[in-house]
């Protein structure tokens, strides 16, 4: 949806609460039934820059790559990056050690 959509219908929902008037009792808390987070970040493997994104949600997580002729080397360095470090736990600048076993 774009940003212009938003605006339109947010004009719109406002608009609409203005003409009229209602009472709305809320009976349970809210609750998350329901959470994706998308992160995206470029690394760098051996002098190489790759744009990759980590999507996780209630089924699991998926790696997301920019391009498509990345090797089945990288993309298992990748891998086991992503379930070695939490991504919330690392800064710019970070260098960190995979190993990888035969």
């Amino acid at each position: 949806m774009h940003e212009r959509e938003v605006l339109y219908q947010r004009t719109n929902i406002q608009t609409i609460c203005n003409m009229k008037e209602g009472k709305i009792k809320i009976v349970t808390a809210p609750q998350l039934t329901y959470q994706k987070t998308i992160h995206s970040l470029d690394i760098e493997i051996n002098g190489v820059i790759y744009n990759i994104g980590r999507e996780q949600d209630d089924n699991g997580a998926e790696t997301l790559f920019a391009d498509d002729d990345i090797s089945d080397e990288v993309i298992e360095i990748i891998e086991c990056f992503f379930s070695e470090f939490d991504l919330l736990d690392i800064t710019v600048g970070d260098t960190v050690t995979i190993n990888i076993e035969d």
